[in-house]
């Protein structure tokens, strides 16, 4: 594969504990757990930890250096704030996040980047303190997620991996629109380096092709390194 392309090979993996326990629960009946009865979320969290562990294992110990990247997820993150408070993260999900990441890192030396919607900026220092290298999707458009702030804050320790926004402005901006955003994001994240342009999700259906043909040949024009003055 590495013959055939100069692109960047990408692992997908899942770390999906918070998640798995929401939908074994139900949301409605795993935030009440959650205030109510700890213990059986961290039970839980254990148990599903437990289960990826073994191929998470597997699968690192065999790639050696044939990808580039391991992507693995996680939300958690809503649009305002995160799923919980950050002193909840740290005690019940933080360390089970910890073991299948040290479960990587012992494993392979490509970056592991994270991917989380939402306004996660407070706890993007314990995802670099557990090992992540990049931060996807970047939701600039989640509560106090604003890109310059971001790069300001946490860019000489962190990637960011996304950044224009999929809600707005791809869905409903004209094609300037785009090309404001994407000079924006590069202008935001890119300098020094540690910036991968991309949307903050998956392209939807409703996008039209015109703005997605601006997204990729305005980052080509202005998203290369070293990067053109204004971008």
């Amino acid at each position: 594969m590495r013959a055939g392309t100069d692109c960047a090979l990408v692992l997908n993996l899942s770390l999906w504990v918070l998640q798995c326990s929401q939908n074994v629960r139900g949301y409605e009946d795993w935030y009440v757990d959650l205030a109510t009865q700890p213990d059986l979320i961290e039970v839980m969290a254990d148990c599903l930890t437990e289960s990826m562990l073994g191929p998470l294992e597997l699968v690192t110990a065999e790639i050696g250096d044939l990808v580039d990247v391991i992507s693995v997820s996680d939300d958690i993150g809503h649009q305002d704030r995160l799923c919980m408070s950050p002193a909840t993260y740290r005690r019940v999900f933080k360390p089970r996040h910890a073991r299948m990441m040290q479960a990587i890192r012992s494993r392979s030396a490509a970056p592991v980047m994270w991917h989380t919607c939402g306004s996660v900026v407070d706890v993007i220092d314990d995802l670099v303190e557990i090992g992540v290298a990049c931060l996807n999707p970047v939701q600039t458009t989640a509560a106090r997620m604003d890109p310059i702030g971001l790069k300001k804050t946490f860019g000489d320790r962190i990637g960011f991996w996304g950044g224009i926004d999929t809600v707005q402005v791809l869905t409903r901006g004209s094609v300037d629109d785009v090309r404001r955003e994407v000079r924006a994001k590069i202008g935001a994240l890119a300098p020094g380096g540690g910036s991968i342009l991309n949307p903050t999700h998956n392209v939807q259906p409703d996008v039209p092709v015109e703005n997605l043909l601006a997204m990729v040949e305005a980052g080509l024009a202005y998203g290369r390194y070293p990067l053109k003055s204004g971008a």
